[in-house]
């Protein structure tokens, strides 16, 4: 027992002056390392590098789907297209072509081939078309109803082809439009009114006519997105209300009078080809001083286009006149550049043609040539006396006309030089 005692006592001095030296002279110890940390995602644990990023895992991709995918579409055959953006009437079983530049949802319709874009309407409403495209083209025999009645802001180019059949075309969603084709419409009783429509440049009614590559500058960009074959189908509309922004109309085989035709400021190109020519009444295009090309055309048979007046127009370069009849027709300020042509030129009875270089004059007149009754080429300065005796040679074929032009001008040579061929002047 005392043995024990003694051994404590010894291990308890040991430790008491052990605490005393620490305190007195006890060195710093030395702080242990901390752990490292773990470098976060995305990050470089080396500092003064620029961090690496983290690799993003590639995602498991979706499974096709097996079949009725044509460029993404996604397409609901058992579904009603009443709700959609785009709501096209025709009957159940019809075939149609809907060709878009990005993905759309396509409502009430089968795909049947892809490659040709070719549908099948499953619904007995018609079917419909959502989405957000730039352009859309839509064909097919049959269609009665076209309705973009809900906002497409990304539609810019619209073209519809439906052989004589739609009866009803409503574009109230697609204020962005800039380019609107649309062949085959019976719409007789619809007013378009495209009034509203701030940004549309091109509107083709009809089929681009092969007589519009005789032009010498042709609008080419424009050409592409109008249907190329020659016109055999007719498209009619009670009229048109044309918005200021117009830059190029063509009408083919359209039927319809024109609201609006004399405030288009933008207007360069005018291709005009309709059987009922009396529908444009007076023709001048006068609110449209930088319009390049007119081009006036119709088919025999058809009644007289009432007035057509072509002045002010300091950049036309091209004036195109194919089996027309026209009651007047007065020409003002055509250059030497100017380029005419004419083919079967039916009846032109009364010209007027005023501030034109003399090459002008000839060509017109000669278009005109047979069916010539009055001429008034008053304030031509090109035209002197001389021009005017060599202009009655060349208007040989031409009897029993009417010139009219200064009486400073009408000598007795260019009085007879007119009478020789049945003419008479000032009178």
């Amino acid at each position: 027992m005392k043995r024990t005692l003694a051994l404590a006592t010894i291990v308890a001095l040991s430790l008491s002056l052990g605490s005393c030296r620490k305190k007195n002279n006890e060195p710093i110890a030395p702080k242990p390392n901390p752990e490292k940390p773990v470098p976060t995602p995305g990050t470089n644990p080396n500092t003064g590098t620029t961090p690496t990023p983290t690799p993003t895992p590639n995602p498991i991709p979706d499974t096709p789907a097996p079949d009725n995918k044509d460029a993404n579409n996604q397409i609901k055959p058992d579904e009603s297209p009443i709700n959609t953006a785009v709501s096209i009437k025709i009957t159940k079983g019809q075939q149609v072509t809907i060709k878009s530049d990005k993905p759309l949802t396509i409502t009430g319709a089968k795909l049947l081939d892809a490659t040709k874009h070719t549908y099948e309407v499953t619904n007995e409403v018609g079917f419909g078309i959502d989405g957000a495209p730039e352009t859309l083209v839509l064909g097919g025999t049959g269609i009665t109803e076209f309705a973009l009645d809900k906002e497409m802001p990304s539609l810019k180019s619209l073209k519809v082809v439906t052989n004589e059949s739609l009866k009803k075309l409503s574009l109230q969603g697609a204020k962005n439009l800039e380019q609107l084709n649309i062949v085959g419409a019976q719409a007789g009783e619809q007013v378009l009114d495209l009034s509203k429509h701030s940004k549309l440049r091109l509107l083709a009614l009809g089929n681009k006519p092969s007589m519009i590559g005789k032009f010498t500058t042709p609008i080419t960009q424009e050409y592409a997105y109008v249907n190329k074959y020659n016109p055999s189908t007719d498209t009619r509309f009670k009229s048109v209300s044309l918005p200021a922004s117009l830059e190029v109309l063509l009408l083919a085989r359209a039927y319809t009078s024109l609201t609006g035709a004399d405030n288009l400021p933008n207007l360069r190109a005018a291709y005009l080809y309709t059987i009922e020519a009396p529908l444009l009444g007076d023709l001048a295009f006068a609110g449209s001083p930088n319009l390049e090309r007119l081009m006036l055309a119709y088919i025999s048979g058809s009644a007289p286009l009432k007035s057509v007046i072509v002045k002010n127009k300091p950049h036309l370069k091209d004036l195109l006149i194919y089996k027309m009849s026209i009651s007047h027709l007065l020409l003002e300020g055509l250059t030497s550049n100017t380029q005419t042509y004419a083919v079967e030129v039916y009846n032109i009875p009364e010209v007027e043609i005023h501030n034109s270089a003399y090459a002008k004059i000839v060509d017109l007149l000669l278009l005109t040539e047979g069916s010539l009754k009055s001429a008034d080429l008053t304030n031509n300065s090109e035209l002197t006396s001389e021009k005017l005796i060599e202009l009655a040679q060349k208007l040989s074929k031409t009897k029993g006309g009417n010139l009219k032009i200064e009486e400073a001008k009408a000598t007795d040579a260019v009085k007879e030089a007119f009478q020789k061929i049945g003419w008479t002047v000032n009178n």
